[in-house]
């Protein structure tokens, strides 16, 4: 028993910590969704104080339960579409990413979110419910409909989502005085998100040139200027055959150089063409992953890839996930943040917990965990 409880708080520490190392210091992380004919792209700036990552393939047929707080009731799921993510805590924590469906599910740091109060339904910490919607939703429609049967835990990290599916089903999802909230259709006028409530980035815009008022447009990278930048930039004309141009130009617009919270990933998401367009602050080189490329059977497990690593077309590139590469990034990720006065009281016996994490995944069919291999 004592060995049980053990291993329940270092469980509960390492909660607590994912849950503060959330990008609170990156208030520049901005997505927006560009449309034209047949064309659909969603792209993403990543602005933190280290852009140490991994590309995962997460594999369909997973057994999941999530990992949560003593006392709380774990949600349990089979993932049913595999995906890639981007992930900077570790392997099934994701800031990100696109199933093999087409839907995109990205975040953001929001001050304003307060998730709901302990209820009946099961839980799961923010990150991994960015994992749990890639991995059993299709479709915008879907994450609102099963985004109710689970409850995020209040753990600290405010956060706030913005999803695209294949279909150009787009909304964003926040969590506001213990209630969601899913914009969506006519309550989503601007394919765009910063850091600042929605609503209330809605109800600035009003005030800006080119939308009824007189204040500069670029006039900082804050918030709601970014946003209403982001608002004119969306609406601007492009060629079809322009669109990825165009999509990297509007990211270079709300790029920061700032020394606290740099612009390390930049991502455009193609969910037509299931495919994944790159660069990163260190590897500033255009780099593309085609999900076509890679395979997401239970069977072949897991694949990685460092995020600063290759060129071209990266699905060749990956390699089998292997514990000692969770670890890795772990150990990447915490000293980063250690160096930048994060986190000084997590131990390393702590990290391995969460490393080990993924080890006790299992294919639906199979009775011993794996982690997918």
């Amino acid at each position: 028993m004592e060995r049980i409880m053990s291993r329940t708080l270092r469980a509960w520490v390492m909660l607590l910590a994912l849950a503060v190392i959330a990008p609170a210091t990156a208030p520049g992380c901005s997505t927006f969704a560009l449309r034209k004919g047949d064309r659909l792209l969603f792209a993403r700036n990543f602005d933190f104080f280290t852009g140490s990552g991994a590309i995962m393939v997460n594999p369909r047929g997973l057994s999941k339960t999530a990992l949560v707080f003593p006392g709380e009731k774990a949600a349990s799921w089979t993932a049913r579409y595999g995906s890639v993510t981007f992930n900077q805590v570790a392997r099934e924590f994701p800031m990100g990413g696109m199933n093999e469906a087409g839907l995109v599910v990205e975040m953001m740091w929001h001050d304003a979110a307060a998730y709901p109060e302990r209820d009946e339904r099961p839980g799961m910490m923010e990150l991994q419910w960015m994992q749990f919607l890639l991995d059993t939703c299709a479709t915008v429609g879907d994450a609102a409909a099963v985004a109710e049967t689970v409850r995020v835990m209040p753990m600290g990290s405010r956060l706030h989502f913005h999803l695209l599916d294949r279909a150009g089903g787009e909304a964003v999802a926040e969590f506001i005085a213990g209630r969601s909230r899913f914009y969506t259709g006519g309550d989503l006028p601007v394919p765009a998100l910063t850091n600042q409530t929605y609503e209330r980035c809605l109800a600035a815009l009003p005030g800006f040139r080119g939308f009824g008022g007189d204040k500069p447009l670029h006039a900082t990278l804050n918030d709601p200027d970014r946003f209403a930048a982001l608002a004119e930039a969306v609406r601007r004309p492009v060629k079809e055959k322009a669109m990825l141009e165009r999509a990297w130009a509007i990211l270079e617009e709300v790029h920061s150089d700032g020394p606290e919270s740099p612009t390390q990933w930049r991502l455009v998401y193609d969910p037509r063409k299931l495919e994944i367009h790159l660069r990163t602050r260190r590897n500033p080189a255009p780099r593309r992953l085609r999900l076509a490329d890679v395979s997401f059977a239970c069977a072949d497990g897991a694949r990685v890839l460092d995020l600063e690593k290759g060129v071209g077309d990266l699905g060749k590139l990956l390699s089998g996930y292997t514990p000692e590469f969770n670890a890795g990034l772990v150990k990447r990720t915490f000293a980063a943040y250690r160096q930048a006065g994060f986190q000084q009281g997590i131990s390393d016996m702590e990290l391995a917990f969460m490393a080990a994490y993924p080890n006790g995944l299992a294919c639906a069919d199979e009775p011993h965990g794996r982690g997918g291999k």
